[in-house]
């Protein structure tokens, strides 16, 4: 269920924009500084 779900280009770019939105929200719950944030997000990448 999961493949076809993820099967377009466009599917794609809408989980990346809800995978975005997510992080903010966990950047925001836990606190997190714009320092942080880029330690976090320059190690996952």
């Amino acid at each position: 269920m999961l493949n076809k779900f993820f099967s377009t280009p466009k599917k794609q770019a809408k989980v990346k924009e809800y995978e975005k939105e997510i992080d903010q929200l966990a950047y925001k719950l836990y606190g997190l500084t714009e320092e942080e944030i880029r330690i976090v997000e320059g190690t996952i990448k």
